[in-house]
């Protein structure tokens, strides 16, 4: 199974829009969103665009109450506030937007994969037993557009340009 991973999207419809392509390329079923999305008009849009299932923890840039509003009336997206720990195949999450508490996850050692955003750096990590993701800035913002696709069976990702 393929789960992408993206953050710091902010409002950037356009490469939100090739992101998807390439997810339904590469037969994504699920989206990691790592925060500031932004704008809930965005994940309104993106929620109806994206036909699998999309787990988002909250960004810096956005409104915490809207969003989970906005979340809760979309059926295809799980809004988990600051925080996210699930399982998907078989594989465990921790997901958050800073790379601080990113940190803090890897370390414990009790995840597959740690995922976050915040600071627009693409990084791929092995700490241990913890593979640390930061997909980059899907938006493109301050820094080339990239986001992350993880394979659960092979149990590797790759980066992806935009």
């Amino acid at each position: 199974m393929n789960i992408a991973i993206l953050s710091d999207s902010h409002d950037h419809k356009e490469e939100l829009t090739k992101a998807l392509e390439i997810c339904r390329e590469e037969n994504v079923s699920h989206i990691i969103h790592c925060g500031d999305m932004v704008a809930a008009e965005v994940i309104e849009w993106f929620a109806k665009a994206f036909k699998g299932t999309v787990h988002y923890v909250i960004g810096n840039n956005e409104d915490p109450m809207e969003m989970r509003g906005v979340c809760s009336l979309l059926e295809n997206v799980i809004y988990y506030g600051e925080t996210a720990e699930f399982e998907i195949d078989g594989i465990t999450f921790a997901v958050n937007h800073y790379p601080e508490r990113a940190e803090e996850f890897a370390a414990a050692q009790k995840y597959n994969v740690v995922c976050h955003g915040h600071d627009h750096k693409y990084r791929e990590v092995q700490k241990g037993e913890t593979l640390l993701v930061n997909p980059g800035t899907v938006g493109g913002v301050f820094a080339p557009a990239t986001f992350y696709i993880y394979n659960t069976k092979e149990k590797t990702g790759k980066k992806i340009d935009i």
